[in-house]
This record gives C-alpha cells, structure tokens and sequence, in this order.
C-alpha cells in the first residue's frame, strides 16, 4: 500500500490497485494517516492520500 501512495490516490483507486476490499484499504489508510505517514487532501466530493516525507523515507528504506 505505501508503494501505491507514491502518488494521490483515493481510497477506491488505491482498493482497484491492489485488489483489497475498500474497507480493509480505508483501514489500513486510517492507521498510515494517523501515524503521520499519509497526508489526505479532500477535494470536492474524493479524499486523496499520499506519501509524506515520512513516508517516503519508509518507502526508501522498503527498497
């Protein structure tokens, strides 16, 4: 999932990505967002997550 954050996505488009359940992707996006990992932008009527500077380290150090 951090690897699929490397740019916006909404929590759908993250679920179709990666073949999850929405539920289990807004789950997960919760617990990134809360750990300050994930920063999330609403636009309009869509949320969209992203890698922070946090979370890009995280994904560097994943290789």
């Amino acid at each position: 999932m951090v690897r699929a954050l490397e740019v916006p996505m909404t929590t759908t488009a993250v679920a179709e990505s990666l073949g999850l359940a929405k539920s289990t992707v807004s789950q997960h996006l919760a617990v990134l967002s809360g750990s300050g990992v994930v920063w999330k932008r609403r636009i309009g009527a869509s949320v969209f997550y992203q890698l922070d500077q946090s979370g890009l380290a995280l994904l560097r150090q994943l290789g």
